[in-house]
C-alpha cells in the first residue's frame, strides 16, 4: 500500500495520507462498522490471493476495486496503508466529478452492509435488496445517508477547486461540506493537524 501526491498543470499540489496505517487504526475502523475506501492506483497485494476471491466482479462497478478489498479484509488479511510516499497522480480537473457520486456512494455503503453482516454471522443481501430496504429506512436514517452523501460530494469539488486554483470556490465547497458533517470535518481537521502537533 502507499500514500499519493497529487499534481496538477505539472506542479505537486499537496500530498494525501489516509487511514489506516497501522493495525490500531484498522481494528478502530471495523470495530466502529465504518466503510474503508483505499485508493485504487496505490494497493500492492498478491495476485494470487485476488484471484482466488475470483479478482474483480463488474456487477459491483464502480466499486469493484472496494469490494474486492472489503473482501480480502473478511479472510483476516490485513490491509495497511504505508506511511512513506511512493507514488504520485496527476489530478484532472474533468476527471474529479460528480457524474457516478451517488452510485458509488450508494455500492460503497451495499458492500460494507454485507461485510459488517458476515462479521455478525447474519446472511448478506442483494443490491436490489439493499436498495429497497434504505427506502424504507425511517426519514431520519434517510436524510443522514443523504448528508453524507452529499457532503462526501462536496469533498471532492473542493479537491478539485484546489487543484484549479480557486480558493474562494474551495472554501465554500468545504463549508458545505462540513455544515452536512460537522463530525468528518473535525476528525478530519484533527488528523491534518496530528502530525503538525507530534514534531518536535
Amino acid at each position: 500500500m502507499t500514500t499519493t501526491s497529487s499534481i496538477w498543470r505539472g506542479r505537486r499540489r499537496g500530498t494525501r495520507r489516509p487511514l489506516p496505517r497501522d493495525r490500531a487504526e484498522l481494528n478502530r475502523f471495523l470495530e466502529a462498522g465504518e466503510p474503508l475506501s483505499f485508493t485504487h492506483p496505490t494497493m500492492l497485494y498478491r495476485r494470487d490471493l485476488a484471484l482466488s476471491l475470483g479478482g474483480y466482479r463488474a456487477e459491483f462497478e464502480p466499486c469493484e476495486d472496494v469490494d474486492l478489498f472489503a473482501r480480502m479484509l473478511a479472510t483476516g488479511s490485513v490491509i495497511l496503508i504505508q506511511p512513506e510516499v511512493l507514488m504520485q497522480y496527476r489530478i484532472r480537473p474533468g476527471s474529479v466529478s460528480g457524474r457516478s457520486a451517488d452510485l458509488q456512494f450508494q455500492m460503497l455503503r451495499f458492500v460494507y452492509h454485507n461485510f459488517y453482516a458476515a462479521r455478525a454471522g447474519r446472511a448478506g443481501i442483494s443490491f436490489a435488496e439493499f436498495v429497497t430496504l434504505q427506502k424504507q429506512q425511517p426519514v431520519s436514517k434517510r436524510l443522514g445517508a443523504w448528508a453524507q452523501a452529499q457532503s462526501d460530494r462536496l469533498y471532492r469539488h473542493y479537491s478539485a477547486a484546489l487543484m484549479m486554483d480557486r480558493p474562494i470556490l474551495a472554501g465554500l465547497y468545504l463549508a458545505g461540506a462540513a455544515a452536512l458533517r460537522p463530525g468528518k470535518a473535525l476528525r478530519r481537521g484533527l488528523r491534518s493537524t496530528r502530525p503538525r502537533l507530534a514534531r518536535p
